[in-house]
């Protein structure tokens, strides 16, 4: 039994033998009158090969059948066997669905974290495995969940590219899904952590790798990441599996800069966090809700007590600002704290951000 394709293809070809039958002609007659070589017309019969226009104007002249009508059964019956194709269902699908992802990814930002330069199948397909879906309908029901999320709807003075923010963010649970962590977390280790976390940073010494197996050690992920696109964010914290993670973006170079970031997401592991909650963003320059009021504090709390700061402030109010470098120093000696986390923060409260650095800044 012929295949739907070749019964569509067959039609035409029909209609020819149907017309040459009725006139009492050969196929052979026909080919000899128009020129058409006998195994071409044969297999066009047969429904083997297509019918160009020259042919069909050729048969209109001779048997008397439209060239236009030929063509249009011919053209119908491609579309249908098109249409029908499981090659072009699933390339029309594919189609369909980067449409739809579109309306909520960040292209640029994906082609910074590696989306393939080739066919719309091999966009889907990545997007599909960042998100951990299969179907269109789990990327719908996750981008349209992700719209109501309080970060997505700041004030207005927040310059913020919202498909960005959610590329970028999905991409980071995505990369917490390729780290495993054999620690398991416990909230009251905690500030045996944060002791860790003062020591690594007074010493400064591979600092980011060491930082990252505390953490680990503590059962908690920690990645860096870069920012990708206009999104001024400066770190992130949510639950993957069992765990907490805490992500630092890494243009947090300078040291008092990173570890308020690491300490306000470590505040929101402590405090906020929980299995069933979503990723708590730490946007720069956003007005602050509770939660985020509360983790900053317990930032600036982390390695020098606001009472203590306090009274440090108090001491030194008269000492000039180009000096002020020296009780520094031997506050943070006696704290035994990175110096430069000090001075960012006399900085900060004192609003003179153009000071001479004179410890070391960066990260190591």
């Amino acid at each position: 039994m012929a295949d739907s394709r070749t019964q569509e293809k067959v039609y035409v070809g029909s209609i020819i033998s149907e017309r040459l039958e009725a006139k009492e002609m050969k196929q052979s007659e026909l080919c000899d009158l128009t020129g058409i070589a006998k195994p071409i017309l044969n297999d066009i019969i047969k429904g083997r090969r297509n019918l160009t226009a020259e042919m069909a104007v050729l048969i209109e002249s001779a048997l008397g059948l439209s060239a236009d009508r030929l063509l249009s059964i011919q053209m119908q019956n491609e579309l249908d066997r098109a249409y029908n194709d499981s090659k072009v269902i699933t390339q029309l699908q594919c189609m369909s669905n980067w449409e739809i992802m579109s309306e909520y990814l960040s292209i640029p930002v994906l082609k910074k974290l590696g989306l393939p330069n080739g066919g719309v199948k091999d966009k889907v397909s990545m997007a599909m495995e960042m998100f951990h879906v299969t179907t269109i309908e789990e990327f719908n029901s996750i981008a349209e969940r992700e719209q109501e999320q309080a970060y997505y709807k700041k004030s207005e003075k927040l310059v913020m590219d919202k498909k960005a923010l959610f590329t970028w963010k999905y991409y980071c649970f995505d990369e917490a899904s390729k780290i495993t962590i054999s620690a398991s977390f416990d909230k009251n280790s905690i500030e045996d952590l944060k002791q860790e976390a003062k020591t690594i940073l007074l010493e400064n010494r591979n600092a980011y790798h060491r930082m990252q197996e505390s953490f680990n050690n503590h059962g908690i992920r920690l990645l860096y990441i870069n920012k990708e696109g206009q999104v001024p964010v400066d770190g992130m914290s949510f639950w993957f599996g069992k765990n907490p993670t805490v992500v630092i973006t890494r243009r947090m170079q300078n040291i008092d800069n990173f570890a308020f970031s690491i300490m306000h997401e470590l505040g929101h592991v402590k405090m906020h966090l929980k299995q069933d909650c979503q990723a708590l963003v730490n946007l720069d320059g956003e007005e602050l809700d509770e939660m985020e009021a509360q983790a900053n504090e317990y930032a600036l709390n982390a390695f020098i007590s606001n009472e203590e700061w306090n009274s440090f402030m108090s001491r030194i109010k008269n000492v000039n600002p180009y000096t002020v470098h020296i009780p520094i120093k031997n506050e943070a000696k006696r704290l035994n704290v990175n110096p430069q986390i000090l001075y960012g923060r006399y900085m900060h409260d004192m609003g003179l951000y153009r000071l001479r650095r004179v410890f070391p800044t960066n990260v190591k």
